[in-house]
């Protein structure tokens, strides 16, 4: 996919679901902590990407892991770790469940930053040689693209994570003017540094890769302002982080679709236990209504399942390999 056509296209979307956010979303308030009124708007994406590139983009681990032991025992050995990591992480949920959520949030800015910021993702990208400033320039995109729908709306932002909460009988509800102003901090202090290596990347000979750096952040910061937080996170998790993901570990000689087909059909064996586990992690959570109960889920899956998922994949995303943009 080319650069100027994923930009181009990730921002459409965007745009398309703003223009017909009536019929996309509904534009009840959520209601943190409460049953009633307290529908996600834009819940819809998440159920869609628990079945396409969303979920089967983690799901593909399995995969990886059986390629790097090249054995049934080394396979099975390395995936028992894997599902150990989730455990510690579901335990650590269990008990201090505000400061697992705060703590996942953070940890996602560095994942969506080191797999998707084009300093991290490309080994023959004329840019940033400093490994430590390359991961700073990766981690001020993640942080843009988590931190914005908190700065534009801090209540709705967090909502899904007082719903994870409630169900062990906590409160972790937060003021507003505290999560607007972290994240309000976060988003300008990121667009700052995603601007200096922009115009670093500019100034090497790179102009495309210069114009990603810039615009997929623009685009998320743009999501966050016009869409529901729980749609403009969604939709950058789908369209760009999981895609790109796909694209990848599908074989990017293989052609767009064929990758992706690809990439779905080698994550099915852990794709379908992965799915069975959310819909099992909705029912808590039915009195929301269906699609809000998936997504709820499916993002407190995300919760246990980002960690192994991220250290597993730490190697590839130091820019040791080349990855396909946008």
């Amino acid at each position: 996919m080319s650069l100027g056509r994923g930009v181009l296209l990730y921002a459409s979307f965007v745009l398309t679901l703003w223009a017909f956010r009536g019929a996309f979303a509904s534009t009840t308030t959520p209601t943190p902590g409460s049953a009633e009124g307290s529908a996600l708007p834009g819940a819809w994406i998440w159920v869609v990407a628990l079945f396409v590139v969303g979920m089967p983009h983690g799901a593909y681990d399995l995969a990886e892991l059986a390629r790097r032991s090249g054995s049934l025992r080394g396979t099975v050995f390395r995936f028992s770790l894997y599902t150990a990591v989730m455990l510690a992480c579901a335990l650590a949920f269990f008990v201090a469940p505000a400061f697992t959520l705060v703590a996942f949030l953070f940890l996602t800015m560095a994942h969506f930053g080191r797999s998707d910021s084009v300093h991290t993702r490309g080994a023959t990208l004329r840019g940033v040689t400093s490994a430590w400033l390359r991961r700073l320039l990766a981690y001020a995109h993640g942080a843009v693209v988590i931190a914005a729908p908190f700065f534009f709306q801090p209540v709705a932002s967090w909502a899904p994570f007082v719903e994870m909460a409630a169900l062990l009988g906590v409160d972790a509800s937060l003021p507003a003017a505290w999560l607007s102003g972290v994240g309000g901090t976060l988003v300008f202090a990121g667009l700052g540094v995603v601007a200096l290596g922009s115009v670093y990347l500019w100034r090497r000979g790179s102009p495309g890769h210069a114009i990603e750096s810039v615009a997929v952040p623009a685009v998320a910061v743009l999501a966050s302002a016009v869409l529901a937080p729980v749609l403009a996170i969604g939709v950058y998790f789908l369209c760009v982080h999981a895609m790109l993901h796909c694209l990848r570990v599908g074989g990017a000689g293989n052609g767009p679709v064929r990758a992706v087909v690809r990439a779905h059909r080698q994550s099915l064996p852990l794709l379908l236990p992965s799915i069975a586990i959310v819909l099992a992690l909705a029912v808590p959570f039915r009195d929301l209504g269906w699609a809000p109960a998936l997504a709820v889920a499916f993002i407190l899956f995300c919760v246990f399942a980002t960690p192994p998922h991220h250290l597993l994949w730490f190697g590839i995303s130091r820019g040791e390999v080349d990855r396909p943009g946008m």
